[in-house]
């Protein structure tokens, strides 16, 4: 073979490599761009809460591209859209522990804590809500993990550790969390510690300094009731009249005039510690829900209890009476269910601070036909009820989910 012929033969083998690297790239290309096609409709349905097809979603992205760049995010997705609550926090502790130094993983964290939290388990919480402080502070839910370990704290009785934790935020500052939220939190934690000295001075600055506050009518409730606690009777009043007269249609305005009918003095108690501070909202806090229980023949006790803000559950964030005791709300039995709910599954569909809003949602499914309660205990919440088996409450769930639009249902077993 000639020189010449080498070189023509090398020529057309380089060639040939070319068009094979070509097209292997360009496979490689059309693969990466239908595995973010197929990411960004997972992501889609999942905003727009398409809950049922955001799962069949996920189940082919993860048949597909078992290593993709995106899986973390995939199984964050997944965990959240669990109708089993037991199931969404294995998978997010799955995550914290296969991927401990990803974002996914301080989220993961989070959503644990505000599981936790619902669930009145404080201390779980409260160390969750630790763990995206300590490891990831770059992270955008570290602001609000710092807020919700204060609300945890004081949820748990722990309300000199809260004090300190609300005080280290009100110096330091964060546009993520409002100034005026946490003054009337730890005012609270003031009042529950019986401080009412240190509450008043709390409250007042609050006033003065936040003249837009939606927290205004509950502070001037809070207020009224330091000065009731320190006797100062004709102060109390006047402040009961002056919500009253400014804020009529607030819930505090009815329980102000409660206190205006009631005989006085009244002295307002310290909040007991599981009905401290314990609500998944947004923005903030509360306004003070109370009820009136006698206390003895000249004197009738008033407990204001604290509500909190949200995070990726949904509540309607307000105050309504409250008893100690958990209570059922009666709706009208309809088709779906048996006629003894504790010993059937239910469908949790909603938890809310105002029994108005919670007996809202109850009544629209019950106009659909189905079998709702509502149950007390710290939250108002709404549950479908009566399946006799798991299956049949997984099926409701989804029903709900995709047709009523409801957020999230989480399966209740038995008691």
């Amino acid at each position: 073979m000639t020189f010449r012929n080498m070189i023509f033969l090398f020529l057309a083998i380089v060639a040939i490599l070319m068009i094979a690297y070509s097209s292997i790239a360009e496979e490689k290309s059309l693969d990466i761009s239908k595995e973010n096609e197929l990411f960004q409709k997972c992501k889609t349905s999942y905003t727009n809460k398409n809950f049922a097809e955001t799962g069949q979603l996920i189940k082919d992205f993860l048949s597909q591209y078992p290593q993709s760049n995106y899986l973390t995010e995939i199984l964050f997705i997944q965990a959240g859209i669990q109708t089993d609550v037991s199931i969404a926090i294995k998978m997010y502790k799955d995550i914290i522990q296969k991927y401990p130094n990803t974002k996914w993983a301080g989220r993961s964290n989070f959503q644990l804590a505000q599981i936790y939290y619902l669930q009145g388990k404080y201390n779980e919480s409260a160390e969750c809500y630790r763990e995206v402080i300590v490891r990831y502070s770059d992270d955008e839910s570290y602001w609000q993990a710092r807020y919700w370990r204060c609300k945890s704290l004081m949820a748990k009785g722990d309300y000199d550790s809260a004090i300190y934790a609300l005080n280290s935020l009100k110096e330091i500052g964060n546009k993520n969390i409002e100034p005026d939220a946490i003054l009337l939190s730890l005012g609270e934690c003031y009042m529950a510690k019986k401080e009412y000295d240190k509450a008043e001075v709390t409250f007042k600055f609050l006033i003065d300094n936040y003249p837009e506050s939606k927290w205004l009518p509950a502070s001037y409730f809070l207020l009224a009731g330091c000065f009731q606690n320190q006797g100062k009777t004709d102060e109390a009043r006047a402040m009961y009249r002056r919500i009253t007269e400014s804020y009529p249609q607030s819930i505090e305005a009815k329980q102000a005039k409660k206190q205006l009918d009631s005989p006085m003095p009244i002295q307002i108690s310290q909040t007991s510690d599981k009905k401290a501070s314990p609500q998944l909202e947004t923005p903030f806090l509360k306004s003070s829900n109370v009820t009136p229980t006698p206390q003895n023949t000249n004197q009738q006790q008033v407990k204001p209890s604290f509500q909190d803000p949200k995070p990726p559950f949904q509540f309607q964030w307000k105050s309504e009476e409250v008893s100690d005791q958990p209570q059922k709300v009666s709706i009208p039995e309809k088709t779906i269910g048996t006629s003894d709910p504790k010993s059937t599954f239910s469908v949790q569909v909603g938890a809310f601070s105002r029994k108005d809003v919670a007996k809202a949602l109850a009544d629209r499914l019950e106009k659909k036909n189905y079998k709702v309660e509502i149950v007390f205990e710290t939250f108002y919440k709404v549950r479908v009820v009566g399946f006799k088996t798991r299956d049949d409450a997984v099926r409701a769930s989804n029903k709900l989910i995709t047709e009523e639009k409801m957020e999230r249902a989480i399966i209740i077993p038995p008691e």
